[in-house]
């Protein structure tokens, strides 16, 4: 049986739309908690339409950098060991 590669490339998109997921879920379960707690009433001013998409790049900076620091290296050890033990590779 012969060894197809892995998509190192799909992996990486994959582990960014999960890592991008756990934001977007840590950032509804922030908005709820200032949503049901009582606050001094502050209004967002115009610092605050230019901080945002400020932070948005950052987190696809970071989500990058994580995924190549964290993820990526995790899937080659599984492939080297693997292969060292002369198993196929799974799906987990």
């Amino acid at each position: 049986m012969a060894h197809r590669g892995r998509n190192y490339a799909w992996m990486l998109v994959m582990s960014m739309l999960v890592l991008g997921s756990e934001a977007m879920l840590g950032l509804v379960a922030v908005m709820v908690v200032l949503a049901t707690t009582e606050s001094p009433g502050m209004v967002p001013n115009a610092l605050t339409l230019i901080v945002l998409p400020l932070l948005a790049v950052a987190g696809v900076l970071f989500g990058v950098l994580f995924s190549h620091v964290v993820v990526m290296p995790a899937v080659w050890l599984g492939d080297g060991l693997a292969r060292l033990f002369h198993r196929p590779t799974a799906w987990w």
